[in-house]
């Protein structure tokens, strides 16, 4: 810690003014319910306990519910004072926590993530939703996936189901998705991805395709027809980022497999990319270990489409 002033400086604080103090509550009818806590993440097996709170109009809290009575529709069982039980099935499950007190409605999100490894192919999402556009059935991806609704849908693909990072949305072709617990650490990701082109005046263009790990990106840039690995993309030059060059094509379906490690405080990070049918390499296509090494951080995907879409398919997240 640095001061920086005069060397003659008198430095003196005032006297913290007094908060405002909050009006008297004279209206004790409840207005709003709220579940505490609001959302929670959760291993198969595990408990938690819910409490209710109620607030009158005003926003002020006129005490905890007496009568709650709790629901949940699936993935897992509730008592009746709010003692959550998640399923002790292996599955990724999104579901909601029901209540009603004092005559009003309202709900916690639980995501029950069980530990890794995980496998993701899509077969078991429904689809069949014609989307509003083109008329084509789709599916929603999985409810315990972060960020990744609204910008992919599923849909068939070469008689598969498979997830596309979609281009038709004002917002959020470029974004990254993230799919449990962001304590985790030491363990490899793998896809199956390809990238449409979109033919301009200035040429064809492609989009960037990645996978997440441990807070890093590996990314198979579409345009730059490179790989890069980084960890924050607003500081490539003065935090970390390894690049080598990786001449790739569209409406091709590429392996991209990411590992990261950590030794001490370093993370150690390795990439391979081959062609689907292909061989794995032996080799890593791209190496690099960050010395100020981000040590946790959830598996995810990262995808920019602002230029064409992506598809993800068979995707694994295994423990090194």
């Amino acid at each position: 810690m640095y001061c920086i002033g005069l060397k003659d400086a008198q430095p003196k604080a005032e006297e913290r003014p007094a908060p405002p103090k909050e009006d008297e509550i004279t209206d004790k009818t409840p207005a709003q319910v709220q579940v505490v806590p609001a959302e929670v993440l959760m291993k198969p097996g595990e408990k938690q306990a819910f409490k209710v709170k109620l607030y009158n109009a005003r926003g002020q809290f006129v005490g905890d519910a007496t009568d709650a009575k709790f629901k949940v529709e699936f993935g897992g069982e509730i008592d009746a004072s709010g003692n959550f039980t998640a399923m002790s099935e292996p599955k990724h499950i999104g579901t909601y926590v029901n209540v009603e007190a004092a005559g009003l409605i309202g709900k916690a999100r639980v995501r029950i993530v069980p530990p890794l490894p995980w496998s993701f192919d899509f077969e078991d999402v429904p689809i069949d939703v014609p989307n509003p556009v083109t008329g084509v059935l789709e599916g929603e991806p999985y409810p315990t996936w972060i960020g990744v609704r609204y910008r992919h849908k599923v849909r068939k693909a070469d008689g598969n189901n498979a997830m596309v990072k979609v281009t038709t949305i004002p917002k959020g072709t470029r974004s990254q998705s993230w799919f449990g617990p962001t304590d985790l650490h030491d363990y490899t990701i793998q896809a199956e991805v390809s990238g449409a082109k979109k033919d301009t005046i200035d040429g064809a263009k492609l989009p960037d395709i990645g996978l997440i790990a441990q807070r890093y990106t590996m990314d198979m840039m579409g345009n730059a027809q490179q790989l890069q690995i980084r960890s924050w993309t607003a500081q490539l030059q003065n935090r970390f980022a390894v690049n080598v060059p990786f001449k790739w094509e569209p409406n091709v379906t590429y392996v991209l497999k990411f590992r990261a490690e950590t030794s001490g405080d370093k993370a150690v990070l390795k990439g391979k990319a081959w062609k689907k049918g292909d061989a794995e390499p032996a080799e890593w296509t791209i190496e690099g270990t960050d010395e100020v090494g981000n040590l946790v951080g959830s598996p995810g995907i990262f995808g920019n489409a602002g230029d064409a879409e992506i598809t993800y398919d068979n995707i694994t997240v295994t423990p090194n």
